[in-house]
């Protein structure tokens, strides 16, 4: 099994695809994982650099910053967030999913037959 990496930096391009092959660059903020799909060398380099860390199987909590969710959050961030608050995700996977639904959840419903 291999180590997972997270990005440590705001900001963090990687590579992803196979070394021999093709290659598309990937921008990382804060909190978000690196793709399984990136080369050891390059993990080492940005390891080395202080860019990313490795992810830490003893605490499945990611780190909330304060405020309301933004797009600067990771989906770990959102996801933790979510299940804190109770709110229900349904399918949503991708980081604006993620938003979308808990943006949905912090609208009030209207009371039923409120107007009769």
């Amino acid at each position: 099994m291999s180590v997972q990496h997270i990005a440590k930096a705001r900001v963090v391009k990687v590579a992803v695809g196979a070394a021999t092959g093709n290659r598309l660059a990937r921008v990382l903020f804060a909190g978000d994982p690196v793709p399984e799909n990136v080369d050891d060398e390059q993990i080492k380099r940005l390891l080395d650099r202080g860019l990313i860390e490795p992810i830490t199987d003893e605490s499945n909590e990611a780190e909330l910053p304060e405020g309301d969710p933004t797009d600067r959050w990771s989906v770990p961030q959102l996801k933790q967030y979510a299940g804190n608050k109770g709110i229900d995700l349904g399918a949503a996977k991708k980081k604006d999913e993620l938003l979308a639904a808990i943006a949905a959840a912090a609208q009030p419903t209207p009371p039923a037959n409120a107007g009769n």
